[in-house]
């Protein structure tokens, strides 16, 4: 798990298949195509489970720096 502080972060979705975790949502799939909005400050977390390699561009506003990034650990799910 980690979030970013102040920074809405987008997943768009180049190939492959995954599982994204987006704050208290249900795990939802994503494949070639999807975009996924994240809020600034969302616990977020993304994993391949296809079998090629799951390719995405994370697309931040404002530009990301790495003072944002806050990891988390292993959260669970509340």
């Amino acid at each position: 798990w980690h979030r970013l502080k102040g920074v809405t972060e987008r997943y768009s979705i180049i190939s492959g298949t995954g599982s994204i975790e987006v704050g208290n949502l249900a795990p939802q799939t994503v494949s070639t195509g999807d975009v996924v909005i994240i809020p600034p400050m969302c616990r977020q977390r993304i994993r391949n489970t296809g079998a090629e390699n799951l390719l995405f561009y994370a697309i931040c506003t404002p530009r990301f720096t790495s003072e944002v990034y806050e990891l988390l650990g292993n959260l669970q799910q509340d």
